[in-house]
């Protein structure tokens, strides 16, 4: 009266099992992906998380603002800076900083520097330094020690009186000064080309890195030299002021407001900003 149709039966078995493991595939397949995309989000926020922490601690710190006056006029501002606490070592030719006054807007890079090399006669072991930021360094067996220092003045001195100087860009090459007579920057760049760096107070030789919390560098932007180069910058005038927005390679930015006070007659070469 009934017939089992066996075959049928097998094959709907088989069908099943083909979904089945179809579905397991699937499945395997979605968990691998939902592993890897897990792993990709917790690099990138442990990434994120680095750069968040770096931005916030690899920071510095303005202790003084100082503007050089001529003509009535702020020609140049100085920032002296040190590292905040707890902030890693800060390199000051990574600087990026954003001007924004009453000539406009401008960003603005660290200045070309250039190399000094200081002859002192031909002897070798002889110690030279360089003021005003203090590096100081040993001659080599041809009695010849090298710097490399950003745009300004400096005086070299030797314990054996007897200094040669010669200043040398990309291009040029000029002797300037004998005998711990002041360097003047007769072949390098004119500060023309961005903010210029000096230590006071440098645990690692003034290399324009800040490693230690007793560092001290000064950050000069020349705005008369700047404005020459074609930047939108120019001289503060009395009551002008000026937001500098410094960023260091990490990201880590600090803003401070440089105030020009509302009269220059009477301020000597020097104000404080």
């Amino acid at each position: 009266m009934f017939e089992t149709q066996t075959e049928d039966r097998g094959q709907v078995g088989i069908g099943t099992l083909i979904v089945f493991i179809a579905m397991v595939l699937v499945a395997a397949i979605a968990a691998g992906v939902l592993i890897n995309t897990a792993g990709f989000l917790q690099t990138q926020a442990e990434d994120t998380g680095i750069e968040s922490t770096q931005q916030v601690s690899d920071n510095l710190q303005v202790l003084s603002e100082v503007g050089s006056v001529n003509n009535d006029q702020v020609e140049k501002t100085s920032l002296t800076v040190q590292r905040a606490p707890g902030a890693g070592d800060i390199d000051l030719t990574e600087l990026d900083i954003q001007y924004l006054g009453p000539s406009g807007a401008e960003n603005i890079g660290a200045a070309e520097t250039y190399t000094v090399e200081i002859t002192s006669g031909s002897t070798a072991g002889t110690e030279v330094t360089v003021d005003p930021i203090g590096v100081t360094a040993t001659t080599d067996e041809n009695g010849v020690a090298t710097f490399e220092l950003s745009n300004g003045e400096y005086v070299a001195t030797s314990t054996d009186g007897d200094v040669d100087v010669t200043v040398a860009d990309s291009s040029t090459t000029a002797t300037v000064a004998t005998d711990g007579a002041t360097i003047t920057d007769t072949a390098g760049p004119d500060g023309d080309t961005g903010y210029t760096i000096s230590a006071i107070s440098s645990e690692s030789g003034g290399d324009n890195v800040m490693t230690d919390n007793s560092d001290r560098y000064r950050i000069t932007l020349d705005h008369t030299a700047l404005g020459g180069n074609k930047f939108n910058i120019a001289a503060l005038g009395a009551g002008d002021d000026v937001e500098l927005t410094i960023t260091t390679a990490s990201g880590a930015q600090h803003t401070v407001t440089v105030q020009v006070p509302d009269s220059l007659t009477s301020a000597g070469n020097v104000v404080a900003l």
